[in-house]
């Protein structure tokens, strides 16, 4: 054995530190911080033919940090261990991943690497001396190993070296700061439809990204709205500085405090990005905080840790009125209700049914709206039935309101205005036991954004939240949900999420209410008996119904800023009350154990 193999062999077996420091030295050179620890060690733990655990590994770091060398160096300590033979590297674009794979390609041209694995720098070639892969977008090596780059800007078809399937992914710059929901969807479509499922048994995923904004593809694998990668490890996010505060002195924004979670990116290092890229940048970019409303969104005001509530924080407000005889959480019983329906069949359009309510006056909190219900057909996420018809919603709707007699109740019942079969059914056809009744409407397509934003808007900066007294202001339109969804808990790390399945209901709410707010804020309910809607557009009478009041304070600007995280539970099934509501043998059961009520935080009118 050589002199050079011996002491290839000693540096194969060596730690990783030492490997990394000595083959890529220009690379490594400010020492590791503890999430440089974790991600090294998963990495080098790789086998060939083993498939890792977990299989993922997100590493959800700020800019500065070495996201992308140490995704790159982990490319080259495949190729030089030969511990993976296939990978991608993907990025939002082609031509990012292509900057990565001619990274890698610059590591193991490197003396260093030539030296002690001479078959990972030098390139395939076949008999005729011709390359069979040192291009711009593949590395293929002597020694056997292969990179391809992929951009999800592209089609990606034929996912396989010979008979090769990728046995590593990277996962690297796939979220964009301007993504829109639907491009947000499209890439995650793209990565759990094509090039995840093209990967070998044994495939190893490395991501790696900051956060872009709070609802780009790593933001939903951080807070566990993902619903893929679900063997992943979780490091971060974190922030290039705890305990970041800066002030403008002069022309310059100087760092007045600040701890750095890694040595190589040190508070001067910080104030020098401060400067150049101002104070919005580091913050989203180094600091990693996107609690700004999503680019495009046509509710920037909607925050789910103020508008989003549970059943006990309500009924905890509410006391005695807003709980039934056995202490479970209830509306109230002189509290009007209404509700509207969008009808659909399938699973891109659903029938979707919300249930509002609105307090009485004289009863705290009178000028706001408590939406506490939805129903989707088919359901979701898993459609039990692709089946939905008419009959089969209404006799649902109609079970649904019955324990807390909701149809007696019932001031608005709105339906879309195209569903003439099924206004006809709901109208006339329903069996025995089954009276349902709604009316249509017809809105303009923008129709109902302002109310909705009006509602959305949070007042009283100066007093406590009434349902979180450590929040200040309110708004005027709450989401109830489950406890198991709703419930929020502190973390200095982090900031305010809901789970998968929580927030999209919540969500979905306020984007279906937009729909239905036209009519609401043109026209004035007046009450009429067997649930009949008489429309009064030019009365001047005030109506008791589900109207929305005009505002009588000045709006806020902003909200203040909390660092608190939602558990994240799954949703209840489509169909059912977000809290059960009692059955037929409630009688002999006592109430559910900690429901019973507590005072009020606060007083508001």
């Amino acid at each position: 054995m050589t002199n050079k193999s011996i002491a290839n062999l000693e540096l194969t077996h060596a730690d990783w530190r030492h490997w990394l420091t000595a083959l890529l030295p220009s690379h490594f050179t400010r020492g590791f911080a503890a999430h440089h620890d974790d991600l090294w060690d998963w990495l080098w733990n790789i086998q060939l033919g083993q498939t890792p655990q977990p299989g993922a590994f997100i590493a959800i770091w700020p800019r500065g940090a070495g996201k992308s060398t140490n995704a790159e160096a982990a490319c080259a300590c495949f190729a030089a261990r030969l511990t993976r033979r296939y990978g991608l590297y993907v990025s939002g674009t082609q031509a990012q991943a292509d900057k990565h794979v001619q990274t890698v390609a610059d590591m193991l041209g490197a003396e260093a690497v030539e030296t002690h694995y001479p078959d990972a720098a030098r390139r395939k070639v076949n008999k005729y001396g011709h390359s069979l892969g040192w291009r711009r977008n593949r590395l293929h090596t002597h020694g056997g190993f292969v990179l391809d780059a992929l951009g999800l800007d592209v089609t990606s078809r034929g996912l396989k070296s010979g008979n090769q399937r990728p046995d590593f992914l990277i996962i690297d710059d796939v979220d964009s700061k301007h993504d829109t929901a639907s491009e947000v969807r499209r890439k995650i479509e793209v990565l759990t439809h094509t090039i995840i499922p093209a990967g070998s048994r044994d495939l190893a995923i490395l991501g790696i990204q900051n956060l872009i904004h709070r609802n780009s593809v790593f933001a939903q694998l951080a807070d566990t709205r993902a619903e893929f990668l679900l063997n992943r490890a979780i490091s971060g996010p974190f922030p290039a500085l705890n305990n970041f505060a800066y002030e403008q002195q002069d022309s310059r924004y100087v760092i007045t405090s600040g701890e750095p979670t890694w040595e190589g990116q040190s508070v001067a290092d910080c104030e020098r990005e401060l400067n150049r890229i101002g104070p919005a940048a580091f913050e989203a970019e180094c600091q990693q905080h996107t609690k700004g409303s999503t680019i495009g969104a046509v509710f920037p005001q909607y925050n789910e840790v103020y508008h989003v509530i549970t059943w006990s924080e309500f009924a905890t407000f509410y006391s005695d009125m807003a709980r039934d005889r056995y202490g479970r959480p209830r509306i109230p019983p002189a509290w009007h209700l209404g509700r509207a329906q969008d009808w659909g069949t399938t699973v891109q359009h659903p029938c979707a049914t919300v249930w509002l309510a609105k307090p009485t006056k004289g009863h705290q909190l009178w000028d706001s709206v408590f939406v506490y219900r939805e129903m989707l057909f088919p359901e979701y996420p898993n459609p039990m039935t692709m089946e939905v018809s008419p009959l089969k919603v209404g006799q649902a709707i109609v079970d649904v309101e019955r324990d807390w007699m909701e149809s007696s109740r019932m001031v608005l019942s709105l339906m879309s205005h195209e569903a003439t079969a099924a206004l006809n059914t709901y109208n006339n056809d329903m069996p025995p036991g089954y009276k349902l009744r709604f009316s249509k409407w017809k809105p303009d397509r923008l129709a109902g954004i302002a109310q909705l934003q009006n509602y959305l808007q949070i007042i009283d900066p100066t007093r406590s939240h009434p349902f979180r007294p450590h929040l200040l202001g309110r708004p005027r339109l709450y989401l109830i949900v489950d406890d198991a969804q709703g419930a929020l808990i502190r973390d200095d790390a982090w900031q305010p999420r809901l789970g998968a399945h929580a927030r999209l209901a919540a969500a979905s709410r306020v984007l279906f209410l937009q729909r239905h707010a036209a009519s609401a804020g043109r026209h004035r309910l007046d009450r009429t008996p067997a649930h009949r809607c008489a429309w009064s557009g030019s009365s001047s009478r005030r109506a008791p119904g589900l109207s929305l009041p005009p505002v009588g304070r000045r709006p806020r600007e902003g909200t203040p800023g909390q660092d608190l995280r939602r558990h994240d539970r799954p949703a209840p099934g489509a169909g059912r009350p977000l809290l059960p509501a009692p059955g037929p043998d409630d009688r002999k059961r006592s109430h559910p154990p900690g429901t019973a009520g507590t005072p009020p935080p606060g007083e508001h009118s």
